[in-house]
C-alpha cells in the first residue's frame, strides 16, 4: 500500500511519531532502492529507548505498516482491483513498453488509491504533511542509528526534501500520476516510458479509477477488519 493510504487508514491525530512509523519503511525504500527496514530488524533494536513514548510510537507505527501491507496483498479487493487493471493493460497492450501487466497493475492500484483520497478529501494530505512537520529531526536521527540505517545525514536531507516537495498532491493531476508511475517503473529497472504512452496510460487510469472509486469505502473497511484466520 502506498504512503498516503497508510496514513488514511491508521493515522492518529497528535501522534506524529506513530504516523511517521506508518510510512517510514516506504520512505527508507524511496531513499535507497536497495534498503529495506523489516520487522525482524526492528525487533533487534536497542531496549534503551523503550522508555521514550516517541520511540515506542515510531516503532509501533512501523510494525503496523508491515501488518497492513501483509493484509493488503491478501484481501479480496486487492485481487479484484489488480485483476481489473491487468485486463485493461493487456487489452491496451502495455507490454509493448516492457511492463508486465501484473506488476503495472499493482503499482497503478496503489497510486490510484492515494489519488482518490486526495480527490475526496484533500485535508487528509494536509494533515499528513503537518504531522511529519511535527517530528523532531534529532529524535528521528536517533531512531535511524538505532536501526543501523547508514547515511543518516543523507536520509535526513531526503526526508526534508520529501516534506517540502509535497509531491503526493500531484497525484490528483494526470501528468503527476503518470510521472509517478514512470519513476517507479524506472526504479524497477525498466526503460523510461515515452511521452507517446501518455494517452494510453490516461485511458487505463481513467477506467481503473472509476472501478476502484466504486469500491473505495469497502476497500478500506476490508483492511480494517481482522483477518478471517489470524
Amino acid at each position: 500500500m502506498n504512503i498516503l493510504s497508510h496514513y488514511y487508514l491508521d493515522g492518529i491525530a497528535a501522534k506524529p511519531y506513530y504516523n511517521l512509523g506508518l510510512v517510514f519503511p516506504d520512505l527508507i525504500g524511496g531513499f535507497h532502492r536497495g534498503w529495506r527496514l523489516t520487522s525482524l530488524e526492528l525487533s533487534k533494536s536497542s531496549k534503551l529507548l523503550e522508555s521514550y513514548n516517541w520511540h515506542q510510537d515510531l516503532h509501533n507505527g512501523c510494525l503496523r505498516h508491515f501488518e497492513v501491507d501483509r493484509r493488503f496483498h491478501n484481501v479480496q479487493s486487492f485481487t479484484d482491483c489488480t485483476r481489473h487493471i491487468r485486463i485493461l493493460m493487456d487489452e491496451k497492450d502495455i507490454q509493448q513498453y516492457s511492463i508486465r501487466s501484473f506488476f503495472g497493475a499493482h503499482i497503478l492500484y496503489e497510486l490510484l488509491l492515494d489519488r482518490l483520497i486526495i480527490k475526496q478529501n484533500i485535508k487528509v494530505a494536509d494533515d499528513f504533511y503537518a504531522s511529519l512537520e511535527a517530528v523532531n529531526p534529532g529524535k528521528l536521527s536517533i531512531f535511524l542509528k538505532e536501526n543501523n540505517t547508514m547515511r543518516h545525514d543523507d536520509f535526513m536531507a531526503f526526508f526534508t526534501k520529501f516534506k517540502e516537495s509535497k509531491y503526493i498532491y500531484r497525484y490528483a493531476d494526470d501528468e503527476g500520476l503518470f510521472y509517478a508511475f514512470k519513476r517507479i517503473m524506472m526504479r524497477a529497472g525498466l526503460p523510461e516510458l515515452p511521452n507517446t504512452a501518455t494517452q494510453l496510460f490516461e485511458s487505463i487510469s481513467f477506467e481503473a479509477e472509476n472501478y476502484i472509486a466504486s469500491k473505495f469505502i469497502s476497500i478500506f473497511e476490508e483492511l480494517k477488519q481482522p483477518p478471517a484466520n489470524p
